[in-house]
This record gives C-alpha cells, sequence and structure tokens, in this order.
C-alpha cells in the first residue's frame, strides 16, 4: 500500500483490522475451536477485492518492469501481460524473456506470500523455434497447444488468433487514453 502511496494512517486502519484476526469453522451443529488468521484477506469483508487486486497489481508492475519483453503490439508498444484477477497470461516474444518473467513472477509473488502453482501454468508456443522449457522453481511447466484463458480458446489455429488479435488490437486502441492516463492506475 506505501508503494502506490496509500497514507500511513490507512495502512494502519487496514492493519488493525487484520492484526489478532480469529475465525471458527461451524460443520452442523459443531464449531471448532479458534484459531489465528496471519495471512490473506477476510471473505466477504468490501476492502479484501481491492486489497488482493492490489497486491496483483503490485506484483505484475515488478513482474514486467520496463516494460520491453513483450510482444509487438503496435509499432511503438508491446504488450507484457493479460490479467484478470489471479489469471496472470505472460507475453513474451522470445523463450529467455518469457523464463525471466516467470522468475520475476514468481520471486515477487513469494515477497508477498503469494505461490505460483505451477501444476496451473502452462506455456503456448506460437511460431517459436526453441524448445526450452519454461521452469517455475524445479517444475518443468507443460507445453500445450491450445488452452483457455477465462471462457476464451486461445491457440490451435492461427486464423482464429488473427482475429482475436485484430479484435484484441482494436479493443486496446480504443482504451488508450485510459492505458496512458497518469489519473488511472
Amino acid at each position: 500500500m506505501k508503494a502506490y502511496g496509500i497514507p500511513g494512517k490507512l495502512i494502519r486502519l487496514v492493519r488493525a483490522l487484520y492484526d489478532g484476526f480469529q475465525c471458527a469453522v461451524i460443520d452442523e451443529d459443531k464449531t471448532t475451536e479458534w484459531f489465528n488468521i496471519n495471512t490473506g484477506v477476510k471473505q466477504g469483508c468490501n476492502m479484501s477485492g481491492f486489497l488482493f487486486l492490489l497486491v496483483i497489481d503490485w506484483i505484475i508492475k515488478n513482474t514486467v518492469g520496463s516494460g520491453e519483453n513483450g510482444i509487438r503490439w503496435k509499432f511503438m508498444s508491446k504488450l507484457e501481460d493479460l490479467d484478470f484477477a489471479d489469471d496472470i497470461a505472460l507475453l513474451s516474444s522470445t523463450q529467455q524473456h518469457l523464463q525471466q518473467k516467470t522468475d520475476n513472477l514468481v520471486l515477487h509473488s513469494h515477497r508477498t506470500r503469494l505461490c505460483v502453482n505451477p501444476e496451473k501454468c502452462k506455456t503456448l508456443r506460437i511460431y517459436e523455434k526453441s524448445t526450452d522449457k519454461i521452469r517455475v522453481d524445479n517444475a518443468t511447466l507443460e507445453d500445450v497447444e491450445t488452452f483457455h484463458y477465462l471462457v476464451l480458446k486461445i491457440g490451435g489455429g492461427s486464423k482464429d488468433l488473427q482475429n482475436r488479435l485484430t479484435k484484441a488490437r482494436s479493443t486496446f486502441c480504443r482504451l488508450r487514453k485510459l492505458w496512458s492516463s497518469t489519473s488511472v492506475s
């Protein structure tokens, strides 16, 4: 929160809501003993979604860094990632850059006590000659021909991919003022 310029008083207020937080599990007519919650956000709390997205945004900003290792989007632009909540697609034009981004994602996730689950991660190569595998810690990520990101099927045909890229590029261009606005982060 400090990295986003949120005043110390507000940070202390949020911390006070979470310090010493306890809960119990109710199952039918039985209640467990109370136990401390040391990580995560409170389910059902209005701030939980905001706090989680703030952490994810910080992780992504630190993962992509200067923004030079994405895929060419337009003449002078590169697209580094696609994110929706905790679904993240890292984009890169080389295997080396993708491994670097993946390593950064793992590093910055660990700094916030979040973990990247290699079993839920996949790599999709389009026009990539390298067969080197992407790794998360000691695990090798599975290469796939297609995968689903949100509700969309990605891969499996260059015509379908080109159609999606054209639509995405059009939407991106329409939102250019929003992306480059200094008043929105």
